[in-house]
Parts: structure tokens; C-alpha cells; sequence
């Protein structure tokens, strides 16, 4: 099988950029082993920026964009690896192939971070456990609860649709813990959940233990220097989810662990593009799509031999950030840049040194949060020399 553009993955960021790469004269194919859609499937609200929609009407709109080109075809399978050649290779679903590429966009999704990873003990086997992921599969996808009452760890935008979602179709949630001193999610989302259905919120909390022989039956929780025991059959972890890049360990990463890409998306493989949950820790399905749009209007000028070339130089994440996106920008144009700040930031500034420690750029004061991205509009000419990206508080 031969394809210009070769995208994996059928979520947001996927399905914009197979659309992207489409409507610029690419040929597209399309792989996602389950459902086109993703995680929008099993979310009721999404940050949709054309209207108030459902994240499954959100997946049907872009699955329909896709297709609409004529020129996107989808197949159902995984693909289990990726060479530095631009093969792709496929297995199960509709299929076994191997493609050969002009360009690949890795659009595949992050995972979540385990529950082991949050230092609670509990007891080996024990059922009641899972993520938030699992959980909204459940019950979206599959029609089974859960529990019939849950405590959810994390106060992030997942933690909080499972919250939401949950106690809609039935399951009470006991509490949801928060490490950090207020939800990581979106202020909708936080009156959504917090404050229209009242579930109960522990912030600066730190769940110590789980117990339980066999099923899960409580959560011991310490908050604000005082222990509480929260009555459960589940426990849903939705601590955060972690960029997957498993399909391309040829490809270099920054210190925090995300690929390291260019203001185009493409990774220092040529020809291999990222975008969305595989690239960084985001959680906004807006902020995937358009990624995705990105790197599939990029990878279809690089499969078709249109792509720019351009001088650019490096960004290094400083003081009070863990990772910047991308960590190769255009000197000589205007760019977008992103960070994940590692500090909770009520009104700062997003500030780039040069080499020289010449100052470059200074941000409008912003809010930050360690639950999401800031972006910030870098002008033209502004990023002369290899730099260093710090978020200062005010």
C-alpha cells in the first residue's frame, strides 16, 4: 500500500489532520484500532470552539469533514510499528499491511498515569481500581457502571467529566481528591460539577491507602493535615495523562520526556509529524484539533515536496517550566508557542532569554496552571538566537 500522508490515530487530532492534509491535495489513510472519535466518544461536553456540542455530535463533525474530502481513507486496526523510511506497519482489525509513506502524523493519544504512580498503597488484585478513561469506556461505550459509589483522584478535566458523568447515570461519588490547591480543570467544568451537582471537593489532598482484600471498600485520604475515610466500591484514577511516543523510539526527546518538534510538528525524523496526546500532556480537544491541523497541512506539503525550508533555533525550558512546544521555532516568523508550567501561577509572564541572556520576549500577564497549557503569540523576528523559556510570577 502506498499513501501520500499516513495518519495514526482517530481522535480530534487525528481526524484534523487527515482533514488538513486532505483538503491540500494529499491522499490520506486513516488507522484507528477501536471507534473514529477517541476519548470525544465517551466526554457529554467538549471545548468545541463552533458551538456548544456534544463530544460525540464534536466527533461525528470531524469524522464527517474527513470523510467529505474524498480523499481520507479510515481502516480499523493498530499499528504496531513505525520505521524511520515512513513505513507504517498494521496489524489486526480490518487487516495486517505494510505502507509506505510520504509523510506520517503520530495523532494516537497519550495514556493515563497509572494509579501505582501516586504513592497510595493498596492491596495486589484488588477489584474497583481503574482510570478515568476505563471508566468513562464503561459507561459510554459499553453501558456497565463502574461502582455504585466511586472517589476520584485528580480534579483535572477527566477526573471532573467522570465526576459529572457518573453521578448523571446514577453512581455516587464520595469525593473527589485534588493534590494541588484548587481543580487543575476548566472554570465551565468546575461549575459543571462542583457547583451545579455538588460533588464533594478535597483539594490540597493526598489519598494515603486503599482498602480492601478482594474489592475495594474505602479510600483513606489526608487533607490539610487531617485523615478521613471515604466510603467506596471504585476507586478512578485520573491523576493526568502522560505523551505516548512509543511507536517512534528513534525520535528525540526533550529533558520532560515529549518529542521534540519544530513550529510545523515534525519531530527531528524527517517526514514524521506529532500532534495532540502523543506530543504533550494537553487535555483540551481544541487545542488537539488544532495541532492536528498543523502537522497535517505540513505533513502533505512535506509528502508533496512543497514544504518551506526555514533557519530555526532552539527553546529550552527554564525556570517554572516543564516543557516547551515547540522546542524549534522560525526566526523569522510568527509562532505560537506552549508550556507547561510547574507551578500555579495567579497572574505571571511567559519570558524568553537569549544565549546572551538578552531578554527577547515578555508575555502579557496570563494565568497559569499545572493542569493545562499557556500559549502565547511569538512576533517575527523576535527569536534571534537559541533561548531559554522561564514563567515568572508578578
Amino acid at each position: 500500500m502506498r499513501t501520500d500522508v499516513f495518519v495514526i490515530g482517530g481522535g480530534p487530532a487525528g481526524l484534523s489532520a487527515a482533514t488538513a492534509a486532505a483538503e491540500a491535495g494529499a491522499g490520506v489513510v486513516l488507522a484507528e484500532p477501536f471507534s473514529a472519535g477517541g476519548r470525544l466518544l465517551t466526554h457529554i461536553e467538549c471545548d468545541a470552539s463552533d458551538g456548544s456540542l456534544t463530544g460525540p455530535e464534536y466527533a461525528s463533525k470531524l469524522v464527517a469533514r474527513a470523510i467529505g474530502t474524498g480523499r481520507v481513507r479510515m481502516i480499523r486496526t493498530a499499528v504496531v510499528r513505525v520505521g524511520r523510511d515512513l513505513t507504517v506497519e498494521t496489524a489486526g482489525g480490518e487487516g495486517s499491511c505494510v505502507c509506505s509513506a510520504g509523510a506520517v502524523v503520530l495523532a494516537s493519544g497519550g495514556k493515563d498515569v497509572p494509579f501505582s504512580a501516586i504513592g497510595a498503597s493498596f492491596t495486589a488484585g484488588v477489584r474497583g481500581i481503574c482510570s478515568a478513561t476505563d471508566a468513562l469506556a464503561m459507561h459510554c461505550l459499553f453501558g456497565r457502571r463502574t461502582g455504585r459509589r466511586a472517589v476520584i483522584i485528580g480534579a483535572g478535566e477527566d477526573g471532573l467529566t467522570a465526576a459529572r458523568r457518573l453521578t448523571l447515570e446514577g453512581t455516587t461519588v464520595a469525593g473527589v481528591t485534588e493534590i494541588s490547591p484548587s481543580p487543575r480543570a476548566s472554570s465551565v467544568t468546575v461549575r459543571d460539577c462542583i457547583e451545579d451537582i455538588r460533588v464533594p471537593l478535597y483539594t490540597s489532598a493526598r489519598v494515603i491507602s486503599v482498602s480492601g482484600i478482594k474489592n475495594a471498600e474505602s479510600v483513606r485520604v489526608e487533607s490539610h493535615g487531617e485523615e478521613f475515610i471515604l466510603r467506596c466500591d471504585a476507586v478512578i484514577c485520573a491523576a493526568g495523562r502522560l505523551p505516548c511516543a512509543s511507536l517512534l523510539p528513534f525520535a528525540s526527546l526533550t529533558k520532560a520526556g515529549v518529542l521534540s518538534v519544530d513550529s510545523d510538528f515534525m519531530t527531528d525524523c524527517a517526514g514524521i509529524f506529532a500532534a495532540g496526546g502523543a506530543l504533550h500532556h494537553g487535555n483540551s480537544f481544541v487545542l488537539s484539533a488544532e495541532e492536528g491541523r498543523a502537522a497535517g497541512r505540513a505533513a502533505a506539503a512535506y509528502a508533496l515536496g512543497s514544504a518551506p525550508e526555514r533557519q530555526t533555533r532552539s527553546l529550552f525550558a527554564a525556570k517554572g517550566v516543564k516543557y516547551v512546544l515547540p522546542s524549534r521555532v522560525p526566526s523569522e516568523e510568527e509562532c505560537v508557542v506552549t508550556i507547561r508550567p510547574t507551578e500555579d501561577i495567579r497572574s505571571g509572564k511567559i519570558v524568553i532569554h537569549g544565549e546572551s541572556g538578552r531578554e527577547l520576549y515578555s508575555s502579557d500577564p496570563v494565568t497559569m496552571s499545572t493542569g493545562r497549557e499557556t500559549s502565547v503569540t511569538i512576533p517575527a523576528k523576535a527569536v534571534t538566537e537559541n533561548a531559554d523559556v522561564s514563567a515568572e510570577a508578578l
